[in-house]
């Protein structure tokens, strides 16, 4: 009797999936065809848009070099206050496990990773608006609308903000390696990450593993976004097609490395 009542059940929840499934796709038509039909019908404002980008793009390529400026002294700032606050509440810390509070050790190894958090966000978005911005730059180099020394310089900046990133980074490694010596690993090598991992306990590790899928997880929900955006932007602004071939590609490349990793693991514990 129950064995029938869960077949009917899951029968159910098949059925629910499938009607649930079938309404998302539904509406994702629907809000694609409104989306469409507001391109199509919206030239003007599409027009009025187009304008502006075109205004802030030139007044970025005029800027260019006062904008690398910025985001060298930004990155500068955050990076020497980050690692800074850093070496003083490992100390504390070190203070902390002497002591035998552990409560109080614990809390300031999440205040410690927290910094170091914000200061890497801080970093990438710095790192990713330096290139945006040098991209629009080498656009209005080559149309002449710009110095060369406006660009040469920035470019000059743009080189060294990505230098000091990745030394940054290397810092930032080392100092944990210096407070804990079980860390292994060479920054500069391909296999860092690997080499990392392993050296961390299993605490550590299952922090990793579910931080790392979270990502995947997003990032997986995210690509199929920005591939419409692209082949909208594209259809409105003729962008051409290599942002959706990307982004095409980034998603199969995120696709096939966890399945890859998937099957390779399984085997593993299989040969175990």
């Amino acid at each position: 009797m129950k064995t029938t009542e869960a077949k009917s059940s899951n029968k159910k929840k098949k059925i629910n999936t499938y009607l649930k499934y079938g309404i998302i796709l539904i509406l994702s038509f629907v809000l694609g065809g409104i989306i469409g039909g507001l391109l199509a019908a919206g030239e003007d404002a599409l027009e009025k848009f187009s304008k502006i980008f075109m205004i802030v793009s030139a007044f970025i390529g005029k800027w260019f070099l006062v904008f690398m400026l910025v985001f060298v002294v930004a990155g500068l700032i955050v990076g020497e206050y980050s690692l800074n606050r850093i070496k003083k509440l490992c100390k504390e810390q070190e203070i902390a496990e002497n002591e035998e509070d552990d409560e109080k050790a614990d809390w300031l190894d999440y205040k410690t990773e927290k910094i170091a958090a914000i200061a890497m966000a801080v970093m990438n978005v710095s790192n990713v608006l330096s290139m945006v911005f040098l991209a629009i730059s080498v656009d209005y180099t080559r149309a002449k609308d710009v110095d060369a020394i406006v660009f040469f310089g920035g470019l000059a900046l743009y080189l060294l903000l990505s230098v000091y990133e990745g030394t940054w980074n290397i810092r930032l490694v080392k100092l944990n390696q210096k407070i804990d010596p079980s860390k292994k690993g060479d920054p500069t090598s391909t296999k860092f990450t690997e080499q990392w991992v392993n050296s961390c306990d299993e605490g550590e590790k299952e922090i990793i593993k579910k931080a790392a899928f979270k990502s995947y997880s997003v990032m997986m929900q995210v690509m199929p976004t920005i591939t419409v955006i692209a082949i909208l932007m594209h259809w409105a602004f003729n962008t051409g097609l290599f942002a959706v071939i990307i982004s095409g590609v980034v998603t199969l490349i995120q696709v096939f490395s966890y399945l890859c990793e998937c099957v390779k693991l399984k085997k593993q514990n299989l040969e175990a």
